[in-house]
């Protein structure tokens, strides 16, 4: 009897064993199938389709400057006697802005001046007397070099005269302090002495340096927009109307867009020119 209890006792608790297992394994399966079910109602959630444009911005700095500018430079070498410009003064095409000391050029085309008679006179007498057979041809041809040669030297005296006065090429704003009566202005190909400088600045361009790996991101025509220190609230557009095909490196020359390069093997980057709309 008390064996039957003890095989009794040990086969209900094999039951509860099992049932408790059953149970756990439902619960387990019920969350797996929940979890799923969730998971599958998420994925097909679905969204209204809107239209969106989506932009690629390259940022780059620059500098402004005018289209149109000039820079005013002597023809002859002379000390400046006026200057009536100054800075941010309105000018014309042909308005004069400065004169140089012609006392020099002045004395030496009275000069031209009193050779070139002499010599016309010379030449009058020689001429004459070979006309009539009494002069050799060599008198004749010598007489006649130096009347040439006299008023030569008078027109390019009276053009150096009229250099002393120093007229606007074109119309514009005066850049900056002009330079001040009593310069020593100097001509020359290679490096003359700046007066002053006049520029458009009705027109302006901007030109800034663009990373190598941004470039590609930007046509010729593209609108592009841009803040200026003074109104840092208010923003410009311009559009772009050249790339440099070249590697400027850490170079900055604004003279000479797109064929500034340099050696340097870092930073590569180009130079881009943009023009602003008014």
């Amino acid at each position: 009897m008390k064996l039957t209890r003890q095989l009794f006792m040990r086969k209900r608790k094999a039951l509860i064993a099992a049932a408790l297992i059953a149970c756990c394994a439902v619960g387990v399966y019920a969350y797996f199938q929940y979890t799923a079910t969730s998971q599958n109602s998420a994925a097909t959630d679905t969204v209204e389709v809107t239209h969106m444009n989506i932009k690629s911005v390259v940022s780059a700095t620059g500098v402004i400057s005018p289209v149109n500018s000039v820079e005013v430079s002597p023809k002859i070498t002379a000390r400046l006697s006026t200057v009536p410009v100054k800075e941010n003064d309105r000018v014309e095409k042909g308005q004069v802005v400065a004169t140089l000391d012609g006392k020099d050029y002045a004395a030496k085309k009275d000069q031209a001046q009193f050779k070139l008679t002499n010599a016309e006179l010379k030449f009058e007498r020689t001429n004459s007397l070979y006309e009539q057979g009494a002069g050799s041809k060599q008198d004749y041809d010598d007489a006649k070099f130096a009347y040439d040669t006299a008023a030569s030297e008078l027109s390019e005296a009276e053009s150096d005269v009229a250099e002393t006065v120093i007229t606007a090429p074109m119309s514009g704003v005066i850049v900056g302090e002009p330079k001040t009566p009593g310069t020593m202005a100097v001509q020359g190909n290679s490096n003359p002495t700046v007066i002053m400088r006049i520029a458009d600045t009705g027109t302006k361009q901007i030109i800034a340096k663009v990373d190598e790996t941004d470039i590609g991101k930007i046509k010729v025509g593209q609108e592009a927009t841009f803040t200026v220190d003074t109104y840092m609230n208010k923003t410009f557009t311009a559009h772009v109307s050249k790339i440099s095909q070249t590697d400027t490196g850490n170079s900055w020359d604004t003279t000479n867009t797109g064929s500034t390069t340099s050696s340097s093997p870092a930073g590569k980057c180009h130079l881009l020119l943009c023009h602003l709309r008014r």
